[in-house]
Parts: C-alpha cells; structure tokens; sequence
C-alpha cells in the first residue's frame, strides 16, 4: 500500500456531497428540523418545520436551507457556522415553477438553487454567498420524455 499527500485529485465539494449522502442515510435534515421548537398554533400553520434541501459551503462555513410555503413562496435561510439564523432571501411565485434543489457552486461559493417547471423544464438561479442578490440562469427543456433528476 502507497500513501500519498501531494493532492491528486481533489474536489472542493465534498463537504456538501457528504452532507447529501448523510442526509440520506440518517435523514440528517429531519433530525436538524427537530431542534427547533415550534411556538406557532397548531391551527395556524400552513407549512412545516423540514425544510427541502440543505447545502454546506466549505468557504463560507455558512450552511443553506430551502423552504417551501403553501402559498408558493420560496424562502433560503441562511445560517452561520453555529447554524443561528444571519438572513433569508424570499422569492415569491413563479407560475408554474418549483424550487427543488440547493447546492453550493464551489468555484464561486454562490448559492445555486435549481427550479422544475410543470412542463419538464428546468433552471438554476445563483445567489452571493450572503443572499443579497439573485442571478437568473437560462431556462432548459422541456425535452419529452427526459424529466430533471434530483439536483443532490
């Protein structure tokens, strides 16, 4: 067996790809929900308390939530390395549009949220690293019968 610490090949984002892996095997964002208590009104409550989608920036140390609201909102939380709430940016309804991924550009440390449309299109929006400001990306599809895939 040979050792070797001159690199080779590396990736910047592993750190988020282990974080999806976990996440799936010991359901790491249900469990990360569960830390929260939630005060509302049992009646009043129109979404959970899970997000959909987590992401971990090496750079930054800032962890990502994306959340969905019944009213078609899109909320991404964004918490610092102790993971207490900094900041959210709220996008409102896109018709037709889903947000359904979060994943961390490791060449740019931007934010990159990945967006279905009920036509079997797909986009992907990227947001600074502090979420104050949102770049659109370019539409792609629909191309039937291919369908987007998961985005982790």
């Amino acid at each position: 067996m040979v050792a070797a610490f001159d690199g080779g090949q590396m990736t910047s984002d592993a750190g988020a790809m282990l974080l999806g892996a976990t996440n799936k095997q010991i359901r790491l964002i249900e469990r990360f929900a569960g830390c929260f208590t939630d005060y509302r009104v049992a009646d009043l409550v129109e979404h959970t308390v899970s997000p959909i989608a987590i992401a971990s920036s090496i750079g930054t140390n800032n962890t990502y939530l994306l959340w969905h609201h019944t009213s078609g909102y899109t909320n991404i939380w964004l918490l610092d390395v102790n993971l207490n709430y900094v900041t959210s940016y709220v996008i409102p309804p896109i018709a037709g549009w889903t947000a359904d991924g979060l994943t961390i550009n490791a060449a740019s440390n931007r934010v990159q949220v990945s967006w279905t449309h009920i036509t079997g299109a797909y986009a992907t929006w990227e947001f600074d690293p502090l979420l104050t400001g949102a770049v659109g990306g370019p539409s792609y599809g629909p191309y039937p019968p291919w369908s987007p895939g998961p985005t982790e």
